[in-house]
């Protein structure tokens, strides 16, 4: 097994720690592991994740005989901003590809620019609005002189970030991905799907109307694609 065929994911909420290692090939569960917390706050100390990890990363690493060079980390506390903004453009014609890509720029931007001391962790669009017409999901053909955007931003200030980041550096294994539990188990059923699993679907594109942000040096395959295959 090679790096590219396993990825890791681990859940830290305040009753209860999990890891999963899921085949890329197949989707199954190669290792799982959870600990309960008994002390209920909004915020583990480091110390306990610490333990977690030392009990665990090196099971997995000689299992899979493979180091974990990165984690997708789902968090469950009250430590996330969701910020609701909306913003309207005049069309005065088809509504495109062009129009939606440059509303979701501008509210991207002004949530940069006013939050700088956090980051983007989700971006959902909620509702398009085609003048006076509430849609769930994009119309490319539709006509309208007014294009607008209802949207949530869920948001973690770069500290809190931080404090994961130098825990999973003490492994030598960086944070590729932070969710928000709380917005992750809207979507789910728990008896069907741990924690875990339920952050890998929503890594996936489980949600059809959230906005994942790529760098630009992915732009030159197949841009529009890959930013808007959730809207088609």
């Amino acid at each position: 097994m090679t790096e590219e065929d396993f990825e890791t994911f681990m859940y830290i909420g305040t009753k209860k720690m999990l890891i999963c290692v899921f085949s890329k090939i197949d989707s199954k569960i190669l290792y799982k592991n959870e600990s309960k917390i008994l002390e209920l706050n909004n915020h583990i100390d480091e110390n306990k994740i610490v333990n977690f990890l030392s009990e665990n990363i090196f099971k997995i690493e000689k299992q899979l005989n493979q180091f974990i060079n990165d984690i997708s980390l789902i968090i469950d506390n009250n430590q996330f901003q969701l910020i609701d903004v909306s913003i309207k453009q005049n069309i005065y014609g088809e509504a495109n590809k062009k129009n939606l890509l440059n509303l979701i720029k501008d509210l991207k931007n002004y949530i940069f620019d006013s939050y700088t001391d956090c980051t983007l962790i989700h971006y959902v669009v909620n509702h398009y609005l085609f003048d006076n017409n509430v849609l769930k999901n994009f119309n490319y053909s539709k006509k309208c002189d007014h294009l607008g955007l209802d949207t949530t931003f869920i948001l973690l200030k770069k500290d809190e970030i931080l404090f994961y980041q130098k825990i999973f550096e003490k492994f030598q294994i960086s944070v590729n991905k932070i969710m928000s539990g709380k917005y992750i188990f809207d979507f789910f059923d728990f008896n069907e799907l741990n924690e875990c699993e339920m952050g890998r679907k929503i890594s996936s594109g489980f949600n059809p109307n959230e906005v994942f942000l790529f760098e630009k040096k992915i732009e030159k395959k197949g841009f529009f694609e890959r930013f808007f295959n959730l809207f088609s």
